[in-house]
């Protein structure tokens, strides 16, 4: 099987350091990490791509190792060359998607801050987005349609949801030992995943 994307997800905090701490209440999020993945990947490719996610514990509570592989080969046309196949198969990272400055959806999310768009222009190769009538960015078509997905924002807001637990402050996603993203709990109103979005695209 392909291996798509490897990373570490820790949630920490002084509630994950006590004795009696365990990883149980922090399964629906790791599912919904799962979910996210699958969502970005399948926006990306504009079709639904099979996924198996192998999850591993850490020896600290709240930290955890996920694999993405490639449950089954995607389904492509009869033309489609070897070249072709290849390209469909070299997806762009989904943690680069997520979290690399300035053009990612972690990062127009927080340029939000919650606020919706009043304006979304089309300039051909990327949007310009009115956030308010003297601020405005300008953003990837990839990105905006991430934030558009109901589904990727609201897989996301439930990655998020041990942030709102008493004691647990920051959610972080690293590769090789490198952190990628890192989301703290005063942030948590920013990744509401709100009505607004779908009518941009």
């Amino acid at each position: 099987m392909k291996e798509l994307e490897s990373f570490e997800v820790v949630y920490h905090g002084p509630a994950l350091d006590s004795p009696e701490a365990d990883n149980t209440h922090l399964i629906p999020a790791l599912a919904a990490i799962a979910d996210l993945f699958t969502e970005v990947t399948t926006a990306t490719n504009g079709r639904r791509i099979g996924l198996r996610v192998a999850t591993e514990s850490r020896p600290n509570v709240g930290a955890f190792h996920m694999v993405f592989t490639l449950s089954r080969a995607p389904r492509l046309p009869r033309h489609y060359t070897h070249a072709s196949a290849s390209s469909a198969l070299a997806m762009p990272s989904v943690l680069a998607q997520l979290s690399l400055p300035k053009m990612s959806l972690i990062w127009f999310i927080r340029t939000l801050r919650g606020r919706a768009p009043c304006k979304v222009v089309d300039c051909g190769t990327y949007y310009n987005v009115g956030i308010t009538e003297t601020e405005c960015v300008d953003v990837g078509a990839r990105t905006l349609r991430l934030w558009c997905n109901p589904r990727v924002r609201t897989s996301l807001e439930t990655a998020l949801s041990p942030l709102h637990r008493e004691g647990i402050n920051t959610f972080s996603m690293l590769r090789d030992g490198n952190p990628w993203l890192t989301i703290h709990k005063d942030e948590l109103d920013h990744f509401k995943a709100g009505p607004h979005g779908e009518c941009y695209l």
